[in-house]
């Protein structure tokens, strides 16, 4: 009787070992040059300090020229002013990175009926086209192959009510992640996709000023991450799968849409009703506000 419960488990625990198991150095970042579009703050913020060390060459954007001065005088980063709406910020020299990471983003969320177009195009122009456009200008100007790192959402494969300026733009990262994969790599650009749930950042204080009550609801039932944990798991963890994910929710959500590998396929049962549950709380407290 044991050895047939334990035999029905392996599968169980072969996943949970994959999934937690600590990984070798290998798989961190050392000596490499790299580029942090948005690196001012928040999640690209992080990524900078934890990266700067192991020999890497950090350079970080924002268009923000105040703090383009502070980094300048407060830390051994390279900084440079560029804005994704203004093409003729983007470096137009030969460049040498190794790894870039695409952090620029924001939500402007609310009730539908109270956002303008111009809401949907600074979503829009931010998150998506963004991000199409600096990914476009490196594979361009960049003389040697590099990893490019799109910074997704849950909201991704899980719309929520509120947020109908940004989730239909990380739906689109994710599509064209998908779409152009195979493309980039015969370019010599490897893509990643890292789709984190909510981090405690000044941006998101400032969307919960604006967020329908049953947004920030639902938005209850889930854990807030810090974006030090979030950069951390990111450097260590982004070579082992193409979507990297840092909760199971999300994870659950991803493996719903696509199964990347074989241990995927054996939590998607789970992940179905998982995401069923999920959808259908959702529904229910749409009800009620």
């Amino acid at each position: 009787m044991i050895i047939e419960i334990l035999w029905y488990c392996l599968p169980l625990l072969i996943a949970l070992n994959y999934i937690f198991a600590k990984r070798t150095s290998k798989d961190k970042i050392y000596n490499k040059k790299v580029l942090i579009i948005g690196g001012g703050s928040g999640l690209g913020r992080s990524l900078a300090y934890k990266l700067n060390g192991s020999f890497n060459k950090v350079t970080i954007t924002s268009r923000n020229t105040n703090l383009i001065e502070e980094v300048n005088s407060t830390t051994n980063f390279e900084v440079f002013y560029c804005d994704v709406f203004d093409d003729s910020s983007f470096e137009k020299t030969k460049t040498k990175y190794d790894i870039i990471f695409y952090c620029t983003g924001l939500a402007i969320p609310g009730p539908v009926n109270k956002l303008n177009v111009t809401d949907f195009n600074i979503c829009e122009g931010t998150n998506y086209l963004g991000m199409i456009k600096i990914l476009k200008n490196y594979v361009e100007y960049n003389i040697k192959p590099f990893d490019f790192i799109m910074i997704g959402s849950t909201l991704s494969t899980f719309p929520l009510r509120g947020y109908a300026a940004y989730s239909p733009t990380k739906s689109a990262m994710l599509s064209f992640f998908y779409t152009t994969y195979e493309e980039f790599s015969k370019m010599g650009v490897k893509l990643h996709f890292f789709s984190p749930p909510n981090m405690q950042t000044r941006g998101f204080e400032i969307e919960n000023e604006s967020k329908p009550t049953y947004t920030k609801t639902v938005e209850s039932f889930f854990t807030v991450y810090d974006p030090d944990d979030c950069a951390a798991y990111l450097i260590q963890n982004f070579r082992n799968r193409k979507i990297i994910t840092i909760d199971w929710f999300t994870y659950f959500c991803h493996i719903k849409f696509e199964c990347e590998k074989v241990v995927d396929y054996f939590w998607f049962p789970v992940a179905v009703v998982v995401v069923y549950l999920a959808k259908t709380t959702t529904r229910l407290l749409s009800k009620m506000f």
